[in-house]
């Protein structure tokens, strides 16, 4: 229902928290100064009163702690948020009789940041609660029963500036996730990018205890793209891309990383059925026939595979992944290579650019 709670900043959270403490505190501590305030309201209005306002801000403590413990989003965390934001609009409307109208913005204020930061199911939510809330208000209050036309005006301004907030939210969320799939995606192929592989393997690698690493190099797409044009290498991109989703597992990591190159992560995979996944590859790809303004094309793929070990970190990982692919093209192409020690050495790329040290 909240659609971007897994984008929510922790600290955004944890500041959102100690904003919906510290209204509480406030008007604690203003019953606190103003005891006059209440001498006419019955005991169990006082007792009522008093245990409210000391549990809502117990809650919004809580919420804060449970923040700070407890990173990750949660959705019963949220919709305790709105709770108690309801509970204290409500109570402020109620109570107050138009004269606490100030806390109650507070918290409606706080409730739209909320729904900036959690998307437009919580504003939805939010919205339907306190509708609700405020029903209750004016059948208890005669207060409001007495002002028709304020109470009206509430609940239009409500409905409307909740509506033209949801249609702003779901716009900016939708642009966010554009931007965000933007950024770690390859446009032509929907592949994860170099920055995006680069991310997974980082929160992946830690909780790894086996896996391969696939490092795919196309053999002889330049001449396609010379020959037929870059819209036919765009369409060799996109085939080769739907062979490696085939014959790779759900679980796999699948990246452009540029040009004609890609890598694939098999986790918690041995040696032995990585290799077996990479020769079914490389059959597809040489089997494969491109047929383009009545000519017919054909490529190779170089497959170089790196076991993981336990010292690795990424960037060693792929260096290793590298220099089996690039000891594969050196040895005839169209070939599975699986990483060797003796395919390092000290000297300088011989490849421009090459992120490996040089082969032997």
């Amino acid at each position: 229902m909240f659609s971007e709670m897994s984008h929510v900043s922790p600290y955004r959270e944890r500041l959102l928290s100690l904003l919906r403490l510290f209204p509480g505190l406030g008007f604690g501590l203003w019953l606190a100064l103003t005891p006059h305030w209440l001498d006419n309201a019955a005991p169990m209005t006082r007792i009522a009163l008093y245990a409210g306002v000391c549990s809502y801000c117990l809650a919004s403590l809580a919420l804060m702690v449970d923040c700070i413990v407890s990173p990750q989003p949660k959705g019963a965390r949220v919709v305790l948020g709105i709770v108690l934001e309801t509970v204290a609009i409500s109570t402020a409307l109620h109570l107050g009789a138009g004269t606490l109208d100030p806390i109650a913005l507070g918290y409606l204020w706080i409730m739209l940041c909320s729904g900036f930061l959690y998307g437009p199911g919580f504003l939805v939510l939010a919205s339907g609660l306190g509708a609700l809330a405020f029903a209750a208000v004016w059948a208890a209050s005669a207060y409001w029963q007495h002002h028709d036309l304020f109470a009206l005006t509430i609940v239009g301004v409500q409905l409307g500036l909740g509506g033209y907030i949801y249609t702003l939210i779901a716009t900016l969320h939708r642009n966010r996730r554009e931007v965000l799939w933007q950024a770690n995606h390859d446009a032509l192929t929907g592949l994860l990018n170099r920055r995006a592989l680069t991310s997974a393997l980082q929160s992946r690698l830690p909780n790894l205890e086996s896996g391969v690493l696939l490092y795919i190099d196309l053999d002889h797409f330049k001449q396609v793209n010379d020959q037929a044009g870059h819209a036919a290498g765009d369409q060799v991109l996109r085939d080769v891309t739907a062979m490696f989703e085939q014959r790779t597992p759900d679980h796999r990591l699948v990246a452009r990383l540029g040009g004609d190159e890609f890598c694939i992560l098999l986790d918690n995979m041995g040696l032995t059925r990585a290799r077996a996944i990479a020769e079914k590859i490389r059959c597809d790809i040489a089997t494969y026939r491109l047929a383009w303004a009545r000519e017919y094309y054909t490529i190779g793929v170089s497959i170089g595979l790196a076991q993981l070990q336990s010292t690795d970190t990424v960037p060693d990982w792929l260096q290793r992944a590298d220099a089996a692919c690039y000891c594969a093209k050196r040895a005839g192409r169209n070939l599975v290579k699986d990483f060797d020690p003796s395919m390092i050495s000290p000297r300088l790329p011989e490849r421009p650019g090459d992120p490996v040290a040089a082969l032997v």
